[in-house]
């Protein structure tokens, strides 16, 4: 899922990979994450100074303390929650054989999180001329409003006003 701080024993194995001189495409590959997330580590370790030997001697906490904190459960987020009670076939869909990689997903998260580029690069390209149309009404025109507001909030992650639920 984007964004989520992996399990200390992970960030362990791309630390340990990289001091033996393997490639971030072949750690990325052993450890099911994306080469961005190895990278990330990988700038971290570097950040902070630190040789993997000394990283390598600290306990899982102060390891936390350097990596930031870490969602072992890998729970989704409240919004990725929501968006799958909703479209529970979006989840279906991006599990289907090859169709993450054609769409430049690893998680319905992504999806979640790359929704206004998708608009814009996928979407908006194929609507215009219904928007046109749809731009002669009053309900139209309300339409287009909604459309445009919710892309715009997902853009800058503003929620909803109101409950949630």
């Amino acid at each position: 899922m984007a964004n989520l701080t992996i399990s200390m024993s992970k960030i362990r194995k791309i630390l340990r990979m990289n001091s033996q001189g393997r490639s971030t495409r072949f750690i990325a590959a052993q450890i099911d994450s994306s080469r961005n997330t190895v990278r990330k580590y990988l700038a971290a370790l570097k950040k902070s100074g630190f040789t993997f030997e000394e990283v390598n001697n600290l306990n899982d906490k102060e390891l936390e303390d350097l990596f930031g904190k870490t969602r072992e459960n890998n729970q989704p987020s409240s919004r990725m929650q929501s968006m799958l009670r909703c479209f529970p076939h979006v989840d279906k869909e991006l599990k289907k054989t090859g169709m993450n990689r054609q769409l430049g997903y690893s998680s319905p998260a992504d999806l979640v999180n790359l929704y206004p580029q998708f608009y814009w690069n996928s979407v908006a390209p194929h609507v215009q001329t219904a928007i046109r149309y749809l731009n002669v009404t009053s309900s139209g025109r309300q339409w287009i409003a909604n459309l445009y507001s919710n892309v715009f909030r997902a853009e800058r992650d503003i929620s909803l006003s109101g409950p949630q639920k």
